[in-house]
């Protein structure tokens, strides 16, 4: 769950960090101090000329570094070099059981996870790569063509010329356009279209159904429909909701689909995926009328539904599963993890929580920084999200632009413990039970365990 993009995208905009709100030296000791360590975390190592790290994975020995140049592998125990390849542009890492995928704008290379060898490389500019079974799936930056390579010697398999294909599952992707079209991603073929009326718009795709939110000639409300993945044959259509448009997920063979009308709140919709019969409809808060609202998580009998990360933080809420019934919302809540059967949220002002799914508090502690920006527009301090990234039973915070970390347990709600570095957090990764955090571009190994 990471945040530094959204910080990032602030600063373009004018927005600049507020002095006084970002220095952990000037706030107040904490009161729960007696909860976390007070030596701090153990650091394993530290490598330099890390500035522009994009993306981190780990294996059981090694740590695999791109950076906006270099496909890295590091030695996860003392962070010494093992080997490294030159691309320029990289922009994303992607990984299957047999190779290392770099891609950007200065082509696609591939590498051998054992050995660190290069296995091939091609020149241009990529937008977006996925493994498909049997083909490397690209996205050229031009906008008009995707490329399928072969995963052992990057030769081109096929190339299709238009629209985008959007990748699904390792056989299957949507051609936007005039309809939609059912593509293979491993024969670069079109399997079926299926056209209702115009601005088909896909919602989900998952245990062989593709839902898409249509609008027919002359209506003048979206409905739902449900087809074949294999053979696109209209399975079910959905349209007992006034929606000008719909956005949602499926859990455990139930499509949770929010509407938002011409006029008044959302209301989410519990679907049976199968049949597409309405098992339940609730009005939402007002909250949730700005941005899409698509379900995150099912615990026990509740479903939690939120509005993305962005300008702030979400709202959330718990619907009962089986009666539709809304339990409760809090705004400016962004949901952490989920341990056992409670919620990890954090909110505005600085706290982590612990919600059961009754919506009642377990625990809840403060971080010692909580860094506003101030908005152009109004001069108003806005609060920024942290940067989160979560373990088996823990999860680790930081601010970008501040210098204090934090490990917190999950299951009693407690800080671990807290480090100050001497420069300023850039970034967190997280890597098998070990986290990455990128200070003043140098990367800092610290074992979780």
């Amino acid at each position: 769950m990471r945040r530094r993009g959204f910080l990032e995208s602030m600063t373009a905009a004018g927005v600049g960090l507020t002095a006084g709100c970002l220095d952990a030296d000037s706030i107040d000791e904490d009161l729960d101090v007696g909860f976390f360590f007070a030596d701090g975390p153990t650091i394993a190592w530290e490598h330099a000329g890390s500035e522009d790290v994009v993306a981190l994975e780990t294996t059981p020995d090694r740590t695999v570094v791109a950076t906006e140049r270099q496909l890295l592998a590091l030695s996860r125990a003392d962070g010494d070099p093992a080997w490294g390849h030159d691309l320029r542009g990289i922009s994303a890492l992607v990984s299957d059981d047999s190779r290392w995928y770099v891609y950007g704008n200065g082509g696609v290379l591939a590498v051998d996870r054992s050995s660190g060898d290069e296995l091939w490389r091609v020149g241009g500019s990529y937008q977006r790569l996925f493994r498909a079974d049997s083909a490397v799936v690209c996205y050229r930056s031009n906008g008009r063509e995707t490329i399928g390579f072969d995963p052992e010697t990057g030769d081109k398999r096929w190339t299709w010329e238009g629209t985008m294909v959007h990748t699904y599952t390792p056989e299957f992707g949507l051609v936007p356009g005039d309809g939609y079209r059912g593509f293979d991603l491993n024969q670069g073929t079109v399997e079926w279209s299926y056209r209702d009326g115009d601005r088909h718009v896909p919602v989900d795709v998952t245990d062989g159904t593709v839902v898409l939110s249509v609008r027919p000639l002359g209506a003048a409300s979206r409905s739902l429909v449900a087809l074949d993945r294999e053979t696109g044959t209209e399975t079910w259509r959905f349209g007992d909701v006034d929606a000008r448009s719909w956005a949602g997920g499926v859990i455990d063979g139930t499509l949770y689909a929010a509407a938002a009308p011409e006029n008044g709140s959302k209301r989410l919709s519990a679907i049976d995926l199968e049949s597409g019969r309405d098992r339940w409809t609730v009005t939402l808060d007002e909250a949730f009328d700005i941005g899409t609202t698509s379900p995150e998580t099912v615990v026990g009998d509740t479903v939690i539904v939120s509005t993305p990360w962005g300008q702030g933080l979400p709202t959330t809420c718990a619907v009962d599963r089986s009666t539709g019934t809304l339990e409760w919302t809090r705004e400016d809540h962004g949901l952490v993890s989920v341990s056992g059967d409670e919620l990890v949220f954090t909110n505005d002002d600085g706290e982590f929580l612990g919600i059961r799914p009754d919506g009642s508090l377990a625990w809840e502690g403060n971080m010692r920084v909580v860094p506003r920006v101030s908005s152009p527009a109004t001069g108003e301090l806005v609060y920024t999200p942290p940067e989160i990234v979560t373990f088996e039973d823990a999860f680790a915070a930081a601010f970008v632009g501040t210098n204090g970390l934090e490990l917190w347990g999950e299951t009693r709600g407690r800080r671990r413990w807290r480090h100050q570095f001497e420069g300023t957090i850039d970034g967190l990764f997280a890597g098998g039970d070990d986290l990455y955090t990128l200070v003043d571009g140098t990367l800092v190994s610290i074992p979780v365990d």
